[in-house]
C-alpha cells in the first residue's frame, strides 16, 4: 500500500478531528501573523478523512466535491503540517514556501489537527454529510 492510501486513510473522521482542536482563540491569534506574512496566499483546514481511498487514488476536489480518484492530473490543495500534501484538486496551485514550513514547525504540536490549504477559490466543501455516489464516509 501506498504512503499516500496509508496517510489518508489513517487521518481521523471530522468529529474526531474537531475534537481535538484545543484552545482556538490562542492558536488563531498565533497563526494569523504567519498567514498574513504570506499575503493570506494560504488558509488552516481541520485535517480530517472524507471516506477511506483504496490504493492508487487520491482525494481529489473539482468544484465543490471531493472524491477519491485515479489516474487525474491533479495538484496539491491540503497539506498536513508537516508539509505532505494529502488532498488534491484539477487545478494547478502554488505549494507553500520552504520557510512557511519552517516558521510553523513550533506551532505544529499545538496545530496537529490542522493542515494548510489553498486560499482564494471556490470552497470545495459542501454543507451535507451525505456520501457521494455510493462511496460511503468512515464511521
Amino acid at each position: 500500500m501506498s504512503t499516500l492510501t496509508q496517510l489518508y486513510n489513517a487521518l481521523p473522521i471530522v468529529e474526531d478531528a474537531d475534537a481535538r482542536f484545543q484552545d482556538r482563540e490562542a492558536l488563531f491569534e498565533k497563526l494569523a501573523p504567519l498567514l498574513a506574512q504570506y499575503g493570506n496566499q494560504f488558509g488552516i483546514c481541520l485535517v480530517h478523512a472524507h471516506c477511506s481511498i483504496d490504493e492508487g487514488e487520491k482525494m481529489i476536489a473539482k468544484e465543490y466535491v471531493s472524491e477519491p480518484l485515479r489516474d487525474t492530473p491533479c495538484y496539491p490543495e491540503r497539506w498536513l503540517a508537516s508539509g505532505e500534501a494529502y488532498e488534491f484538486n484539477i487545478n494547478p496551485t502554488q505549494s507553500p514556501p520552504q520557510d512557511y514550513w519552517m516558521h510553523s514547525v513550533p506551532l505544529s504540536a499545538a496545530w496537529k489537527p490542522l493542515g494548510c490549504t489553498m486560499s482564494g477559490r471556490k470552497s470545495t466543501a459542501f454543507s451535507s454529510r451525505e456520501p457521494r455516489e455510493g462511496r460511503m464516509l468512515r464511521s
